[in-house]
């Protein structure tokens, strides 16, 4: 009997730094005057980013889980602090990268951690209109 062993690798991919919208789609301008103009006012065109953009500094308690997320603008840098109220020892500081979301239904934020992205627990929701 053989014994196959499989290893499964985890590479680790550089983060760019993100790419402001009028950098990133000014490929398309020369082409697509028009389009492209009507296009970067759009909140579509502003749904990604860097993190600091849209951030909004705050705590959020989750009760059910008993843990406190802070995010805040520390010394220029989006952050997303966060600590286990019933267990001290849980706590630690995230650097937030990117926001996602035009801030039409809501935005969150993503982190990089050991090569790879992840989404931050705490997201902001916007108040629906009717």
């Amino acid at each position: 009997m053989q014994i196959l062993l499989l290893m499964l690798l985890a590479v680790r991919v550089p983060i760019p730094r993100a790419t402001p919208v009028r950098i990133a789609d000014a490929s398309c301008e020369h082409w697509h005057q028009q389009i492209f103009r009507s296009y970067l006012p759009t909140r579509m065109a502003s749904a990604r980013g860097s993190a600091g953009r849209r951030l909004i500094p705050g705590i959020f308690d989750h009760k059910n889980s008993g843990m406190e997320y802070t995010l805040a603008n520390s010394g220029g840098i989006p952050t997303l602090a966060y600590r286990n109220l019933h267990n001290g020892d849980m706590s630690g500081q995230l650097r937030l990268s990117y926001a996602l979301g035009s801030g039409h239904l809501g935005v969150t934020w993503i982190y990089a951690l050991n090569g790879y992205l992840f989404e931050s627990p705490v997201a902001l929701s916007m108040p629906r209109t009717t």
